[in-house]
């Protein structure tokens, strides 16, 4: 049962890394229920706490996604550069603090801000970064997905070689 939910688990994370480079909302909810596979493992974790906290804030994202104009919502520029600077982020946010998901969040909301300015220099971000107003709303809109998807699977994935590491 515990190597279903691992290939579960895997297969979940890796469609929701898909859909997040490609801007669609079903990366929130898939990112999620990667979280919710592992807590039905003989390790428990992570703690149903954790999966209401992060369902609450996937829940969020999506209603802001909703209120956006079409044109924005669907856009998938600069979706590269923030998931990429989010990955990297939450990487190195987690080898700084190792325990909790601090470390996690911090470090993706640094990574996604310094691939943003990186990609307001691109000829594709040009256009979008001319109003530092409509920019800012457009890397918090895009942003916002890309951390809390980010760090969902963060979480997951640690969870995941937690329990690997007790089946060894």
């Amino acid at each position: 049962m515990t190597i279903l939910i691992i290939f579960l688990t895997l297969v979940t994370a890796c469609r929701s890394l898909y859909d997040l480079f490609r801007s669609r909302p079903s990366a929130l909810w898939i990112g999620w229920c990667a979280m919710v596979w592992l807590r039905f493992s003989d390790a428990n974790v992570p703690t149903w706490a954790a999966i209401a906290y992060w369902g609450i804030a996937a829940a969020i994202v999506t209603a802001i996604g909703y209120m956006l104009p079409r044109k924005v919502s669907e856009s998938r520029l600069g979706m590269g550069y923030f998931g990429v600077g989010a990955i990297v982020g939450a990487a190195v946010g987690f080898m700084a603090l190792p325990y909790g998901s601090a470390g996690l969040i911090v470090g993706s909301v640094a990574g996604l801000l310094i691939a943003a300015a990186a990609f307001a220099r691109t000829p594709q971000g040009k256009p979008v970064a001319a109003s530092l107003r409509r920019y800012a709303n457009y890397v918090l809109a895009k942003g916002s997905y890309a951390v809390v998807v980010v760090v969902m699977l963060a979480i997951a994935i640690i969870n995941m070689t937690l329990l690997i590491k007790t089946l060894l």
